[in-house]
């Protein structure tokens, strides 16, 4: 349980005196905002269900939001702190998982975008529920590991360990010195901290202040990443903005299919398969700007080249190249099924000691797996179980069904993978993971 007694905020939680606000329904963005000031000090506040953090996104921008990702929807809540319990979480997570299935569905990208105690509710509800994917989580002026010891600990009396969400993508964490709420949290993706042109103005007078202009300065930095329009749209910009290109399966208008994976090392494999009957792969060191620009890859004789500018999350074109006669293809691309985020056992795994021996695994929503066997990172073998377990893929050559692999994974970072062909010989690897996906 995650209720607090009601008589504890006013001795411990005084400095927390935040303006926020709340709203609810269905949509690709979610937002979510903070408590209501009084509540601190009247634990019976009536409820203020109210939309601020959404009401102030300008018409202009919610409509670019909603044309490029989808609706956004407000999640109202009574706004008092002290209804932070199993009821309030279980209601939310229903309506970020009705989101994020949404997303899937339509192959848009989900966001959430949470203030203040509202970032609170969010992560509580997504730890809660890893089967909630969300692409980007946007956090301001978090509470969750805030620079001010007694905000800080009051927030862990609700949430004692921050740890990395691993059904989310993106977290970005948007803090401001001044804000005594915000402060850096150390497993989000980024942590940007927002320019406080007052400071030396506030240094230079702080002295001079009563109870109650500094009450009042804290109150305009904590509202300030969406009062002040220069900060929110720096905010709204990182909600239209890049998102890192979708994970997974893409379909060619030509038919052709892409299977395209980054990793922890930074490198990232695109694999193209025409017709189930030919299949090429192409290495990038990086993927910069939403472009993957795939290194040349010797293949019957030609020298090719692939280059996918990722327009969305969901939306793309690619261009093959020959090289030497500079004849290229071209089609658009779209998501067919998205890789798991962040499976422990997805990635790539290296022989032992057979080092030379690579092994690509990765799962997709839906419960289909795929694992690709390749000694010079060019030919591969390509292996599919449709119903891969945990701890156990067995799969067949797509290309040849007389042969199959089996992969058990003792640990998430080691185990045994085993090829039998159609003519009885069988190969046995020890592998360990050296690149986690990403």
């Amino acid at each position: 349980m995650i209720k607090i007694r009601r008589v504890l905020a006013p001795l411990v939680f005084l400095i927390f005196l935040l303006v926020a606000f709340t709203g609810f329904s269905e949509g690709n963005v979610i937002v979510i905002d903070g408590l209501h000031l009084l509540s601190i000090v009247d634990p019976f506040l009536s409820p203020d269900y109210t939309a601020y953090l959404k009401e102030a996104i300008p018409a202009d921008q919610a409509a670019l939001i909603e044309q490029q990702i989808g609706p956004i929807a407000a999640f109202k809540w009574s706004r008092n702190i002290y209804d932070t319990d199993d009821n309030l979480i279980n209601s939310l997570s229903q309506v970020l998982a009705d989101a994020s299935q949404s997303s899937i569905a339509q192959k848009k990208p989900f966001v959430i975008l949470t203030h203040s105690w509202g970032t609170v509710l969010a992560y509580l509800a997504l730890r809660q529920h890893p089967d909630i994917k969300v692409d980007k989580f946007i956090t301001l002026g978090s509470p969750l590991d805030s620079m001010t010891g007694v905000i800080k600990s009051f927030t862990e009396i609700y949430v004692s360990d921050v740890n990395i969400l691993p059904n989310v993508r993106e977290w970005n964490n948007y803090w401001i010195e001044c804000d005594p709420i915000s402060g850096v949290i150390p497993v989000a993706t980024h942590n940007i901290e927002l320019q406080d042109n007052d400071k030396l103005i506030r240094s230079q007078h702080k002295e001079e202040l009563t109870r109650s202009q500094a009450r009042d300065e804290f109150i305009t930095c904590h509202e300030k990443y969406y009062s002040d329009s220069g900060v929110w749209n720096q905010i709204l910009s990182d909600v239209l903005g890049s998102f890192d290109p979708t994970r997974g399966v893409w379909i060619a208008a030509n038919g052709k299919k892409i299977y395209f994976q980054t990793y922890t090392d930074g490198g990232a494999i695109c694999i193209i398969s025409a017709n189930a009957k030919a299949i090429i792969t192409f290495y990038a060191a990086n993927v910069n700007n939403g472009v993957f620009d795939g290194g040349d890859v010797p293949t019957g004789g030609k020298t090719q080249h692939l280059r996918i500018p990722f327009s969305s999350p969901t939306q793309a074109d690619y261009t093959l190249t020959v090289v030497a006669s500079n004849m290229a293809e071209s089609s658009k691309l779209t998501v067919d099924s998205t890789a798991e985020i962040n499976s422990t056992t997805d990635g790539i795994w290296q022989a032992t000691p057979d080092t030379s021996q690579m092994f690509y695994f990765q799962r997709y929503t839906g419960g289909g797996a795929i694992l690709l066997l390749s000694s010079d990172a060019v030919n591969c073998e390509v292996y599919y179980d449709p119903a891969a377990k945990a701890n156990l893929f067995s799969g067949r050559d797509i290309y040849n069904l007389g042969t199959k692999v089996s992969f058990v994974f003792a640990t998430a970072v080691s185990g045994q993978v085993s090829r039998d062909t159609s003519d009885g010989k069988k190969t046995t690897w020890n592998v360990n993971l050296v690149s986690s996906a990403k």
